[in-house]
């Protein structure tokens, strides 16, 4: 813990590169990653990204800057040219996609269904009759879609949707990946686990403006495809308790 913590801090000090060579790139980030809800797991994402980096960077030969933004700054700064490109939840629809580049996801913080541990629902499952909570519109359209046989409840709150699945009042809760993981590694460890794997492809991505620095879009994704054929990734995730 202790090391992580000063490597934490190096990170937050550092530049990301592999050496002078390379060109270099001002990559964006806001280090709360709002409006993501991550439940105390800003750092880890933070550090994740930070580590995530450093591996293109070895990959590609290519050098990162990081400079760090508030979120209400952080696609004006990349559209007014403050930096090349930013790290960002922006989903990649249709009308967004006229403004920026998006590179693959390269974390995937989308909803997932957390069910009692003996359950045996899983992402096979066809649902029929079963009372899913949902904490949105969107994750309700969205189980709808998926499993139409399903009974989708709204719950205003987390912690209200997870007592009733605790209590069998409802069958399922669909939570974002990382606050899921949060939840079942805390509160409700060995009570509830995790059924199924992000349900849609929300997450964090390195956004350019569009028809601008496509050649680093390709680069993060190549590098990206390279330190997930090493095993490198899946390590990462699980040192930042991502997995």
């Amino acid at each position: 813990m202790v090391y992580r913590f000063f490597l934490l801090i190096i990170l937050s000090l550092a530049f990301v590169g592999c050496g002078s060579k390379g060109k270099t790139y001002t990559v964006g980030v806001d280090p709360t990653w709002f409006p993501l809800n991550l439940m105390g797991k800003e750092l880890n994402v933070f550090a994740f990204s930070n580590e995530l980096l450093l591996e293109i960077s070895r990959h590609e030969g290519i050098n990162f800057q990081r400079l760090n933004l508030s979120w209400d700054n952080l696609t004006m700064g990349l559209e007014e040219g403050k930096c090349d490109a930013i790290l960002s939840s922006v989903y990649p629809y249709v009308f967004e996609l006229k403004k920026y580049d998006f590179s693959d996801l390269y974390l995937n913080t989308g909803p997932v269904l957390l069910v009692k541990g003996d359950s045996m629902l899983n992402v096979s499952s066809p649902m029929e009759g079963k009372e899913i909570a949902v904490g949105s519109q969107e994750q309700e359209a969205l189980f709808i879609r998926l499993y139409p046989q399903a009974i989708v409840r709204y719950y205003n709150q987390i912690p209200t949707a997870l007592n009733a699945l605790v209590n069998g009042y409802v069958d399922g809760v669909v939570v974002g990946y990382i606050p899921a993981t949060a939840f079942v590694e805390d509160l409700y460890e060995g009570k509830l686990k995790i059924a199924t794997p992000p349900l849609n492809e929300a997450g964090l991505r390195l956004l350019t403006v569009h028809d601008e620095h496509s050649e680093l879009i390709e680069a993060f994704n190549r590098g990206l495809e390279k330190t997930r054929d090493s095993g490198k990734y899946e390590k990462l995730l699980k040192k930042w308790n991502l997995d």
